[in-house]
């Protein structure tokens, strides 16, 4: 079934999402709800994480997946494969909006999206899932402008060298309180809903909570 490319909204935030694999398919879905959220709501554009290989799936086509970023008019960011937590590598493509951080299986609730935008001018990580400590992708969660490049770096090093198979969001969760960064907690009431049952095969493993 066509798709129409994304459509760049006005708003002042990017959004970042990695797509493992077996969950390509839903990038079209992706494309397709962004351009029916209104286009003052909607984001400047769409960053794409993507690893040339994979070390749990063999089978992908990375030129295939370039061909079909292109015809849906998003940006693919290449990066090594460093699991779950390679979503907010695209918040370092444009530093100087926001950027929303959201799963590759999760359709969001249109509020977040409109709240993302409302908040994209701020100056805190906010925080749209139910929990004020947790972050979590499932319910996106916002990067401000001109959240450091060079501290995005260093949180995915000691993650894919010290952390790999921890659970991401509570990985990254607990760095920003460790390093005192100040957490807006805006819940979103309708929670988001699974796209796909298909998971990683990656094994979670325990952090103390924060």
């Amino acid at each position: 079934m066509y798709t129409a490319p994304f459509s760049p909204g006005t708003c002042q935030y990017d959004v970042s999402v990695a797509f493992i694999p077996p969950r390509w398919f839903l990038l079209p879905v992706l494309v397709s709800r962004l351009n029916r959220v209104p286009q003052e709501w909607r984001p400047l554009n769409v960053n794409v994480v993507v690893s040339k290989s994979y070390h749990r799936f063999s089978d992908w086509s990375f030129e295939d997946a370039e061909t079909r970023a292109r015809a849906l008019g998003v940006t693919l960011i290449v990066a090594e494969d460093i699991g779950p937590l390679s979503k907010i590598i695209g918040a370092r493509h444009n530093p100087s909006v926001a950027t929303l951080i959201v799963d590759d299986d999760r359709d969001l609730s249109p509020l977040t999206w409109e709240t993302a935008c409302r908040c994209s001018r701020g100056t805190d990580v906010v925080n749209f899932s139910p929990d004020p400590k947790l972050l979590y992708g499932s319910h996106g969660y916002l990067l401000p402008n001109g959240f450091d490049p060079v501290t995005i770096d260093a949180i995915i090093d000691a993650y894919s060298t010290q952390r790999w198979g921890y659970h991401d969001d509570i990985y990254m969760s607990c760095h920003l309180h460790d390093t005192n960064q100040t957490l807006l907690h805006l819940p979103i009431d309708a929670n988001s809903y699974i796209l796909s049952e298909i998971t990683s095969s990656r094994l979670a493993g325990l952090i103390e909570t924060v």
